[in-house]
């Protein structure tokens, strides 16, 4: 079970999170520690602080090994989702012309 966060780890978690959605990889302690404007130990300490609480998993020895626990979907598949979905509505409607074209060309 998840533990409660402090602010600045909740302020942390969120740039990770927000930075895995928009780049499809997590930063690392140094674009972090820019981030935020403070030192890449700081960032170190509050990344062992996520990963203590459940928050964030880190592989040792891997370049950017650093994942969250509960994964964010990018926006590349977002908006791969987004599109099947609206494409689904489009062969929906689609469809349903089809049918009518078909009754009005039999009379019905």
């Amino acid at each position: 079970m998840k533990q409660s966060l402090t602010k600045k780890q909740t302020e942390l978690y969120e740039f990770i999170k927000a930075f895995i959605e928009v780049r499809g990889f997590p930063p690392t302690v140094t674009e972090m520690a820019a981030h935020f404007e403070c030192f890449p130990n700081s960032s170190a300490d509050q990344l062992k602080a996520l990963v203590r609480k459940g928050w964030i998993k880190i592989t040792p020895r891997t370049s950017r090994g650093l994942s969250l626990i509960d994964p964010v979907k990018t926006i590349d598949e977002r908006a791969l989702e987004e599109s099947v979905a609206l494409l689904n509505v489009v062969m929906e409607a689609y469809e349903d012309a089809r049918v009518r074209i078909a009754e009005l060309e039999t009379g019905e």
